[in-house]
Parts: structure tokens; C-alpha cells; sequence
């Protein structure tokens, strides 16, 4: 949506091919989101204690971490090894300053898409009050020590908060489920992240781009003189139109259309799955997106209830929903409150697939086969909050410009291409 936007505000004729019937809905992948703005989140998931910590996340029942049973599995041990690889602090740092140089490009990527909605529209949706990121223990917060140093390194800003200021802020927070906090200023949350996304893409006609939702594209072809799209059914309309450009920005799916340029081999992109459940009975419990680091999930007031979101399970994107890590979920949450909250409504239960590339960057560039083909995937925990900053650079690939910073640390062809 984000490259859709800048690229149709620089006058380009833009198509939007979208899989899901309507944007914004519950099958996207924006939809299910925590809603936090998290410019901090300059640190990589790869750390150096990480891969020592496996054994013991894995067999913990309230581990931010868990396996969904099934043959991907074996096919995700490349990528793996790739992501163990990245967990040397070397690897860490070189990561942490290529998110920083776009985290620090986050809002302004998003001001000029903003500017499209009407101001009491956004605000609507929008939670002004900032994040919040607890911890429970002594050992994970010094854990965590290596991950504030180079936040500190990179200039983010952060507040230290005591076990006291936390419930001056959250007095329903369950008090000994906290140690200490940081609150990080400028960032912020969203009420409706689906809303915020139906709600630009109303914004793309009045630009001149044409939306054909419902449509599974299922091949990329670049040629000389332009590039074909192929959908699944053999009768699209589009088939034989010949685009100038392509920009392939398809979250999980990506590697599949990648797969048909020919750059299959180096997009090392996997998913992690990532669950929320509701409560939309419980309104006022908490002020702002608190994200609890212990346990690896977002609690979030939302338009419509209380939303638990977050942790990370490896599975691929066909295994079915996993309802011990739903009920896991909620266990949690209740346990980190002290409100009593009404019921989980079940039906609102939510499986997202983050797409994620093993050193915790996504790809932005050019395709290494055609000049034609722009990738823009693989953001992982953060892919909201780099929209905006992730389509600016983009639009300034279509029209051959210098982009704001160096984009190599961002190629497909950055992975061993035998590996994968």
C-alpha cells in the first residue's frame, strides 16, 4: 500500500494487485497487528545469548517462542542456520545500524501518505500515548542490556521506569509482574490498524491508480521490454498487459513471485506466525501499547476491545491455527493484569504470518535479474511502522534517483544462494 501511495503522489499509473477481496480485512496481514509505531525497535530478534537460550525457551509454556508441528520445518533449516549465523554480536551490530538508518526515516515516509486522510479521520485511529516495554525480572532485564547500549548508541530516545511509575501510568498492571520499564518517546499505537489501511488504499483512486482486489498473481515475468503479470486464472484481464515496473511488496508470500524472476535462490525469506486474541468487552484497562519482553506480546487498547498480540512460532504459513499458544495467550495476559476482564471472544481469534529473512532486514532493491522487478519484504516485527520510509525509497528506484541512503545491506543477493 505504502509503495502503491508514493509512487501514484510522484504521478506514476499505478496498479494494486491485491489477493484478498477488500483491503484492510481480516485476512491481510495489517489487519491482526499490535498497532505500535515502534521507531526504538532498532534491534534485531538475533542476539548473541539466543541460541544457547533455545533449548529452554522451547520447553517453557509461556516462551515467546514455540514450533507448529509440520514439514516445513525441514525446510526452514537453512534459514536457521542463516539466523544462528546472525546472532554473533558483529552480525547484531551491522543490523542494528541498517534498521536505524530507516527507523529514523519512519514518520516522515508515513507524513506524506498521512496528509491524504482527513485530520479527524487519523485521529480517530490514531493513540498518541507511547509505548511502553516492561520487564519482570532482574535476569531479563539484564539480559537485555546489550540491546538498550545500542539503542543508546544510535541516539533512541528512552525513559527508565520503576515498578512504582509504571502503575502511576498503569494502575491496572498486576504490580509484581514488574521490575523495570523504559517508555519511548515519539512513538504511538493505532486504534484500528486495518482501518488505517482501508482507509488509504480509498485514497488511491482519487491519485489515479486502479485496485484489482481478489487478484493472485502467481508469476512475475520481466522481459526487455516490460514485465507480464501472470494470475492463476487463466483468464485475467491483465495477462497480457505490459508493465513498465513491478514492485513486489507481498509480505510471506514474496519468495513464491520471487521464485519466478529467478531470484529464488537468494531470497531467504521464511515466516514467523504470530497470533492476537480480543476482549472487546474490556475497554479502559490500559492507556497505550505495553509490550512485555519476558513473554514476547503486545497488550493494546484497540477501537473495539483489548487486543493481546504477538509471540512467534515457526511453521510456515499452511499449518492450521494452534489453540494451546491461543489459550497460552490469554493465560498470560490475565496473569499480568489485575483487572478482572471479561471473556475472550474466540470468533476474533487471529493467525498473521510476518515475513522475516534470517538477519533480521528486509530486502529493498532491485532484482539481480531484471532492472525492472523492486522487492520490498521482509520487514518482520516492524513492517507498519517501515510502510512509509519502505515506499518512499521505493518511488525514488522507479524514477532513477538516489535513494535517501545506501540501500546494499538491503539486496536479495546479500544470503548464500546455495544455502538457499
Amino acid at each position: 500500500m505504502s509503495c502503491a501511495l508514493h509512487a501514484a503522489l510522484r504521478g506514476h499509473r499505478v496498479h494494486l494487485f491485491e489477493r484478498s477481496p477488500s483491503l484492510g480485512t481480516r485476512d491481510c496481514t495489517s489487519y491482526g497487528n499490535a498497532g505500535g509505531f515502534a521507531r526504538h525497535a532498532i534491534t534485531p530478534v538475533n542476539s548473541p545469548s539466543l541460541p544457547r537460550q533455545l533449548p529452554s525457551l522451547l520447553n517453557s509454556p509461556e516462551s515467546p517462542l514455540s514450533l507448529a508441528p509440520s514439514l516445513h520445518l525441514l525446510r526452514m533449516v537453512p534459514w536457521l542456520l542463516s539466523f544462528v549465523y546472525h546472532c554473533s554480536m558483529p552480525k547484531v551490530e551491522a543490523t542494528t545500524a541498517a534498521l536505524a538508518s530507516l527507523l529514523h526515516e519512519a514518520e516522515e515516509g508515513y507524513k506524506p501518505l498521512l496528509d491524504l486522510l482527513p485530520p479527524d479521520q487519523l485521529e480517530q485511529m490514531v493513540n498518541r500515548e507511547n509505548i511502553l516495554h516492561i520487564w519482570s525480572s532482574q535476569k531479563s532485564w539484564e539480559g537485555a542490556q546489550f540491546k538498550r547500549d545500542l539503542q543508546h548508541q544510535h541516539g533512541v530516545q528512552m525513559q527508565y521506569l520503576s515498578a512504582d511509575e509504571m502503575l502511576e501510568l498503569e494502575p491496572k498492571l498486576q504490580a509484581d509482574r514488574l521490575y523495570r520499564g523504559l517508555l519511548y518517546p515519539g512513538t504511538f499505537g493505532l486504534k484500528n490498524p486495518g482501518g488505517l489501511v482501508a482507509a488509504l488504499a480509498e485514497a488511491l483512486p482519487r491519485l489515479g491508480a486502479t485496485i484489482h482486489a481478489g487478484a493472485d498473481v502467481a508469476a512475475v515475468e520481466p522481459s526487455a521490454s516490460g514485465v507480464r503479470l501472470r494470475q492463476s486464472s487463466p483468464s485475467a484481464a491483465t495477462d497480457d498487459v505490459l508493465f513498465d515496473s513491478v514492485v513486489v511488496a507481498c509480505g510471506a508470500w514474496s519468495k513464491q513471485l520471487a521464485g519466478t524472476v529467478g531470484d529464488s535462490a537468494h531470497a531467504a525469506l521464511d515466516t514467523e506466525r504470530g497470533y492476537h486474541i480480543m476482549f472487546p468487552e474490556a475497554t479502559d484497562v490500559v492507556s497505550r501499547p505495553i509490550c512485555f519482553a519476558d513473554t514476547g506480546f503486545y497488550i493494546s487498547p484497540m477501537a473495539n476491545g483489548l487486543r493481546t498480540a504477538g509471540t512467534v512460532e515457526l511453521g510456515g504459513l499452511h499449518a492450521p491455527p494452534n489453540p494451546q499458544r491461543l489459550d497460552m495467550i490469554e493465560r498470560v495476559t490475565r496473569s499480568v493484569l489485575s483487572a478482572d476482564l471479561p471473556p475472550r471472544r474466540r470468533e476474533d481469534d487471529w493467525l498473521g504470518f510476518r515475513p522475516t529473512m534470517p538477519d533480521g532486514l528486509p530486502v529493498i532493491g532491485r532484482s539481480p535479474r531484471s532492472e525492472r522487478v523492486v522487492y520490498a519484504f521482509g520487514h518482520h516485527h516492524i513492517g507498519w511502522t517501515l510502510g512509509g520510509v519502505t515506499g518512499r525509497l521505493v518511488s525514488q528506484l522507479l524514477d532513477d534517483q538516489p535513494t535517501d541512503f545506501d540501500l546494499t545491506p538491503f539486496r536479495i543477493d546479500r544470503f548464500n544462494s546455495a544455502l538457499f
